[in-house]
């Protein structure tokens, strides 16, 4: 709390309403019909929530400060990367429901039909299923990730199961690729976004963190 507060004081003056708005409505956005439910459950009205969120950005901004973006780093992330794909996804929670399902994709059912009946994903769900990631997406699997990158536009996936290294349960998925593109040979087309990412790979680096605040 108290370096947050820190790196309120020295950079909340670059912080805009425009900004904090904007990732207010992508929290909403995310959270979709759970928003209400989700921050009375943490306590926060919408005014706190936009106090923290302007603090997270200063925060942010402060570190933001100390990254160094070089062309070696935007090429070593460029070899691994792919381009921002759209799915639909269904989430199971064991592999008889996904069987079930994936038989009944195969026999014509509608795909969106099975996200609203079947699928455990609460966040998605609320967007028909829908889920836009690249290759350094850290909030979808890297299995889902995979196996998405491979299909073309409008075809089904197997069934891919995701293990947490956490709880060892495993989950089970199924997408279906509303839009897939070619990574191609013109690396300066994704310069904006190759930096970004190397940008958030360096904030989310605990080691560059803590060097930072000091």
């Amino acid at each position: 709390m108290v370096i947050k507060r820190v790196y309120e004081n020295k950079y909340g003056e670059e912080i805009t309403e425009k900004d904090i708005e904007k990732e207010f409505n992508k929290i909403k956005e995310q959270a979709g019909k759970l928003f209400n439910s989700q921050l009375a459950k943490s306590g926060d009205t919408e005014a706190e929530l936009k106090r923290k969120i302007k603090q997270q950005l200063a925060f942010k901004k402060g570190l933001e400060t100390n990254v160094e973006v070089n062309q070696e780093k935007i090429q070593k992330i460029w070899e691994t990367f792919h381009p921002e794909v759209k799915v639909q996804q269904i989430k199971f929670k064991n592999e008889e429901d996904a069987k079930k399902a994936k038989q009944s994709l195969d026999e014509g059912e509608d795909f969106s039909k099975l996200v609203k009946e079947k699928s455990i994903d609460q966040k998605s769900n609320s967007n028909d299923g829908k889920v836009t990631f690249h290759s350094h997406t850290s909030s979808v699997p890297e299995e889902v990730k995979e196996a998405s990158f491979k299909l073309n536009n409008k075809d089904i996936s197997d069934i891919i199961p995701v293990k947490n290294l956490m709880t060892k349960q495993t989950s089970y998925y199924i997408v279906k690729i509303i839009q897939n593109q070619e990574k191609g040979d013109d690396i300066e087309k994704y310069s904006d976004e190759l930096k970004k990412i190397a940008i958030e790979k360096q904030l989310a680096d605990q080691e560059f963190v803590k060097q930072s605040i000091s």
